[in-house]
């Protein structure tokens, strides 16, 4: 039995890719993808033509709902693939506009109780702004890939 299948035993396989071709062989439950994920999968030959199509079927549209678009259309090819699943983040640059992100009732912390959350999980403050910075900067990669395709 390889590491995966023993995996599978105690937790649920959780992709995490933008590249749906390779997924199957893993036979994941769940995925999860974001700005990086498909900055890289769509610089692969192979997606160029999903990337192309994507674009070209929401011609004339604001950029950001461009990048939405390809987003999306990723996480539902990934969901031909996978039963559970798909979550994708938000675009990072959105990361503190609580207006534009916000699905669910606020949670309300007054400022020392949130520093001290903050302190407390390391990943709140260290990976999470490290995540933020790099995800900005695909994002920002993948607005160049697709402002040439627009016209």
């Amino acid at each position: 039995m390889n590491q995966l299948d023993q995996l599978r035993q105690t937790t649920t396989v959780v992709a995490d890719t933008g590249n749906f071709l390779q997924l199957a062989q893993f036979k994941p439950q769940d995925a999860t993808t974001n700005p990086s994920l498909i900055l890289k999968a769509v610089q692969q030959p192979e997606y160029a033509p999903l990337l192309a199509q994507t674009v070209a079927a929401h011609r004339g549209a604001a950029l950001p709902d461009i990048v939405d678009a390809v987003l999306v259309r990723f996480g539902c090819e990934i969901l031909r693939v996978v039963p559970g699943r798909v979550s994708t983040e938000v675009d990072a640059r959105l990361s503190f506009d609580t207006t534009a992100t916000l699905d669910l009732p606020a949670v309300h912390f007054d400022e020392r109780s949130l520093r001290w959350a903050l302190n407390e999980d390391a990943m709140a403050t260290e990976k999470l702004a490290e995540g933020i910075r790099a995800f900005a900067a695909d994002a920002g990669r993948l607005d160049a890939l697709i402002r040439p395709l627009q016209s």
